[in-house]
């Protein structure tokens, strides 16, 4: 993955120097690809990626496509604060429509965010607290999500009971 490479890169440069990764999850590209084609979704892909790497400011700062409808950004800011006014900034501009072939579409998203050491030292440990963190954002209907161990329903333990289930309605 592109993304890890660009992670263990930030890790390694400066092993000590908290960032921030932000994986940004489209609504309703599904329905573009099922609605429109491949090509149309394709488009809405590239057009996206443009107003992205428009919105970030200059600086060290990295964004890569992670998978589908999620992009990955690596921020690198001194608070919390500095990060949500970018992230605004990027859903603002998402907000605003998308002309595909002369057709409107309208997209939004949502934000999950993962710090640097904090919320994990591992590479994999913090995409997958990112990821935790933009689900939390979707289902609480909230644009912005940062990472919280008290929010985060997976856990070892949790999957460990539901993975027991059906044996134990057996018994």
């Amino acid at each position: 993955y592109y993304l890890e490479e660009l992670l263990n890169q930030r890790i390694v440069k400066a092993p000590n120097v908290p960032f921030y990764l932000l994986l940004l999850n489209l609504d309703r590209f599904r329905e573009v690809n099922d609605t429109l084609g491949f090509q149309y979704g394709d488009l809405l892909i590239k057009r996206v990626a443009a107003r992205v790497q428009e919105c970030m400011a200059p600086g060290p700062h990295t964004a890569a496509r992670l998978d589908g409808d999620t992009f990955a950004l690596i921020l690198i800011e001194k608070n919390v604060a500095a990060v949500m006014d970018e992230v605004r900034k990027l859903l603002s501009a998402l907000a605003n429509p998308f002309y595909l072939n002369g057709l409107e579409v309208h997209v939004e998203g949502c934000v999950g965010i993962a710090v640097y050491p904090e919320h994990g030292q591992e590479i994999n440990t913090l995409i997958q607290r990112a990821d935790v963190a933009a689900e939390l954002a979707r289902r609480s209907g909230k644009d912005i999500e940062v990472y919280s161990k008290e929010k985060d329903r997976h856990t070892p333990r949790r999957l460990a009971l539901i993975a027991g289930l059906p044996r134990a309605m057996e018994e």
